[in-house]
């Protein structure tokens, strides 16, 4: 289509020479729109001797609107700083650069190194947008500038921070465990793993309380977006370590842990507040606004299964097994099985035979109740089911997938009417976050890459 039908002579006679090149470079169609030529011969219908004042006001004007907020900060700012100096050779290269490249995406991938540069762009140009990107010298680039005007509602975290996700560097927080290992197989994913293999990660006092302290530090960790929890050693969890709880009683009845009293009610006390203190251990987990998928190895027994039923998402090796073991010992279970489970298996009699026989349940049974949603061939695949899963996950925005949490866990305690006045408040929150037009951006675009989201 020609520009000359676009626009009246009394309308021509209005329209700015600048806005008549943006119009040209928009409605001017080549008749090859195959791959690869339609934005080159696009770029060749330019109009030709374009003065050197107007091609410069109409690169900063594209700079500024690219559709997409990383590039509209990136660009911007990069024109802002460079433009005026550039000399004629190189604003070629910066129109072509930002004016051909099919996917507005690639260029930011380019820019921060996760996509190579093909060799048509690898010229100065790319070279120094790239070294603006990485921001070498911590300039605070938007501060006191129109631009910064223009972006005032976004959040620092969207200037690009390109961080170390070394596993060692990034767990080296989570490091003081002395019977519960932490480390970082992706970006963005923790791995929580039980490890008391001697005892078959049968949990003592001191791991309730590595467990508690650990989910607690990952809740406020805004760089994990999702978790893995297995157990190494031959068995995920044999359930509590009874020579323990055999020393917390001995030191019960001695009256030195129940205030130097001996009487009943000193010890019911006693019992309630170490009671109180275990069960806090696996609401950290159902607490934890972070995904947490168990990868469950051989046996899962009493507490394991008190663990697991804190988690949001099970799988399990075909050698799994489950018991809910406390009534063979004695007691009724008390960290969360009876209140958790019932919610998450589809067989209310299946699920009271369990608690009342202590019987084992194979994975296979597990699964068709609705305990696991997968089960595997060994654990080394049930592992890296749940790691796979976990980089899902963690691709997609954590704003989105921490709210989608925090309401199933509300919605499950409550009716139906207060769990959506409860997503209203959420969300006239959280609907103002940059990961929705992030994501929207990513959806239309098609891109191959996840969406660049700040961490949260």
């Amino acid at each position: 289509m020609s520009v000359k039908y676009l626009f009246s002579n009394r309308q021509k006679s209005i329209i700015t020479p600048l806005f008549q090149s943006i119009i040209r470079s928009c409605y001017v169609y080549p008749t090859d729109t195959s791959e690869g030529n339609f934005e080159k011969k696009h770029f060749a219908n330019r109009m030709k001797n374009e003065p050197i004042s107007q091609k410069r006001a109409r690169l900063l004007y594209q700079s500024r609107k690219r559709g997409m907020l990383e590039n509209d900060l990136l660009l911007s700012t990069f024109a802002k700083k460079y433009l005026d100096s550039m000399s004629h050779e190189e604003l070629e290269l910066y129109d072509c650069l930002i004016n051909t490249v099919s996917n507005d995406w690639d260029l930011y991938y380019w820019a921060i190194g996760s996509k190579e540069i093909p060799e048509e762009y690898r010229n100065p140009i790319m070279e120094k947008f790239s070294e603006h990107v990485r921001n070498t010298n911590r300039n605070v680039i938007l501060q006191n500038s129109r631009i910064a005007k223009d972006f005032r509602s976004i959040r620092p975290s969207l200037l690009i921070k390109i961080r170390n996700y070394s596993s060692a560097a990034y767990t080296s927080r989570y490091a003081d465990y002395e019977h519960i290992q932490v480390t970082a197989p992706h970006d963005h994913i923790l791995h929580v793993e039980l490890n008391r293999p001697d005892r078959r990660n049968a949990i003592n006092r001191d791991m309730f309380r590595e467990i508690s302290e650990c989910f607690s530090d990952i809740a406020a960790d805004q760089q994990c977006r999702a978790v893995v929890i297995s157990g190494t050693g031959k068995m995920f969890c044999s359930g509590i370590d009874y020579i323990d709880m055999v020393e917390q009683m001995t030191s019960m009845n001695s009256g030195s842990d129940a205030g130097g009293r001996e009487d009943v009610a000193a010890r019911a006390k006693y019992i309630r507040k170490t009671i109180i203190l275990l069960q806090n251990s696996f609401n950290s987990i159902v607490k934890c606004p972070k995904p947490v998928i168990a990868a469950i190895h051989s046996g899962c027994i009493g507490a394991g299964v008190d663990l697991i039923s804190a988690t949001d998402i099970r799988y399990g090796s075909k050698d799994a097994y489950f018991s809910i073991r406390e009534v063979a010992v004695g007691l009724a279970a008390d960290l969360g099985t009876l209140q958790r489970m019932p919610k998450l298996v589809g067989n209310d009699s299946v699920m009271r035979e369990l608690a009342y026989t202590a019987r084992d349940m194979q994975a296979d049974e597990a699964k068709e109740i609705g305990l696991l949603g997968k089960v595997f061939n060994d654990s080394n695949s049930c592992i890296q089911g749940a790691i796979d899963l976990a980089r899902t996950i963690a691709s997609r925005s954590p704003v989105a997938v921490q709210g989608t949490k925090v309401s199933l866990n509300y919605s499950r305690d409550h009716s139906e009417k207060d769990g959506l006045e409860f997503m209203q408040i959420w969300n006239m929150c959280m609907l103002q976050s940059e990961d929705f037009i992030i994501a929207s951006s990513s959806q239309v675009s098609k891109s191959d890459e996840p969406p660049p989201f700040a961490d949260f």
